[in-house]
């Protein structure tokens, strides 16, 4: 779960930046 939990985490970082840098 707490894989799981990472991966979700290090995603949602990675759409954030990606969507900032559109910004």
């Amino acid at each position: 779960m707490i894989g799981f939990f990472n991966s979700s985490t290090r995603m949602r970082s990675q759409v954030g930046i990606i969507s900032r840098h559109f910004a």
